[in-house]
């Protein structure tokens, strides 16, 4: 047999190597609640050995399997075949130990507007989220440190640094000694996590499986 030929005898088996990797890999699209999703990833390849995750931290992504974004308020749209769920989150203050404001029930944010605030970066959405609650309250947050990790925006507070929001669930609430969490009493300051398993998968076994458990994961949060 000839080379071409050889090589155009190979093609169906070389698709259907292709496709079985294809199949052991989940493409999720992380734009939102990313420390919750990777733990939760962990947590859930240790029981399927064999199968891959491509992560992808990209606005402009297109191709994936499951998206998670957040908003302020989401509304499913009308006309789409993709497959939602929707957990609401509080956003809290978080306010140092010995803050003036630590014995508090609940504060009213407008109490914050000359407050320093830590805050993560102005790309993350969660950040975006929280200054139109700003100003809402009316008032422009004076952030006068940014991070992109919530250990450090939490350190940071937790020296007396400055006051910061807090999403209830999704950094969770480990090591929290030496920072209080305040429920924002006005405006009521919440998101919306989104999780969307696309049409085009939702066949897909795996993709559909790891689905279901992540919004298991989200949902066992709240309990």
């Amino acid at each position: 047999m000839t080379p071409i030929l050889e090589e155009l005898h190979q093609i169906p088996e070389t698709l259907q190597e292709l496709a079985h990797i294809r199949s052991k890999t989940i493409r999720l699209h992380v734009l939102a609640a990313s420390t919750l999703v990777t733990k939760a990833l962990i947590s859930y390849q240790k029981e399927h050995d064999g199968l891959n995750f491509r992560l992808i931290q990209n606005p402009q992504c297109e191709d994936a399997d499951i998206t998670i974004f957040t908003r302020s308020f989401f509304q499913k749209p009308a006309d789409t075949k993709d497959h939602y769920q929707i957990f609401t989150e509080r956003i809290f203050m978080a306010v140092p130990l010995y803050s003036a404001y630590a014995n508090c029930d609940s504060v009213f944010l407008q109490d914050f507007a000359q407050q320093d605030f830590i805050s993560l970066m102005g790309s993350q959405s969660i950040r975006t989220i929280c200054d139109r609650y700003c100003l809402h309250a009316g008032f422009v947050p004076k952030i006068i440190y940014e991070s992109d990790s919530p250990d450090t925006v939490k350190n940071l507070i937790a020296g007396s640094l400055g006051v910061g929001f807090w999403p209830h669930y999704t950094w969770g609430q480990e090591d929290m000694s030496l920072v209080r969490l305040l429920p924002i009493a006005e405006p009521i300051c919440q998101r919306d996590i989104v999780l969307k398993l696309h049409n085009r998968v939702q066949k897909q076994e795996e993709a559909a499986n790891f689905f279901e458990f992540l919004c298991t994961y989200f949902r066992n949060l709240k309990k």
